[in-house]
């Protein structure tokens, strides 16, 4: 008997010319929203093995807290946190100065490869949101003169991120800094927990 041949088509290329619908997945049915946010915050660096140099700042005109981590594969390690204080009663520009000079040697000393910043919000007090404004500016000035790439996080994202609580207080902050970071000592300055907190919150997203 006489074996019969049947011609069996060859299924479409997924290219440009042959999409289909049930076999393709496209980029519309992805979530924008999660595609917005890893182009935004993640960083090629984060992709490699070796430990990510985060520098978190909070802003001010009278302290600004800094801290230094660095971030590896969701665990961070604590290298280095203060407060740059400025005298009251000085010129606005002498203490924009000094806030700059000792940033830019804070970076230079830690070598950071990226920066996180608390978002300035609006505040009832238009006078100080304004002097908060112009040490952030000297801030992001202090950054990009030394290339380091910016990443920007509003209050209710570093609250989520560092305690799961987007109504947090100061305390409750605090100690879960302390604890995500094993620190030996409690810290007493809130700008300094804070600055490590936007550092933690940048290490995470």
């Amino acid at each position: 008997s006489s074996i019969r041949k049947t011609n069996i088509p060859k299924p479409k290329s997924c290219g440009p010319k042959h999409r289909s619908k049930k076999r393709c997945w496209s980029s519309k049915f992805q979530d924008p929203g999660a595609v917005t946010r890893r182009r935004s915050h993640r960083s090629p660096a984060r992709d490699k093995i070796s430990p990510v140099r985060i520098l978190g700042i909070d802003p001010g005109i009278e302290r600004t807290g800094w801290a230094v981590i660095d971030a590896n594969r969701g665990a961070s390690q604590a290298l280095a946190y203060d407060c740059i204080i400025t005298k009251r009663g000085l010129p606005l520009e002498v203490r924009l100065v000094t806030i700059f000079t000792s940033l830019r040697r804070i970076i230079k000393a830690h070598k950071p490869r990226e920066a996180a910043i608390e978002k300035l919000y609006f505040s009832a007090n238009i006078k100080t949101a304004l002097t908060v404004g112009h040490a952030r500016g000297v801030v992001l000035l202090a950054l990009a003169l030394d290339n380091l790439p910016v990443y920007h996080y509003n209050p209710l994202e570093i609250k989520l991120a560092v305690s799961g609580y987007g109504r947090a207080d100061k305390l409750q902050v605090k100690k879960m800094v302390n604890f995500l970071l094993h620190l030996d000592e409690k810290l007493k300055i809130d700008d300094v927990s804070d600055a490590l907190a936007v550092a933690l919150t940048h290490a995470a997203i």
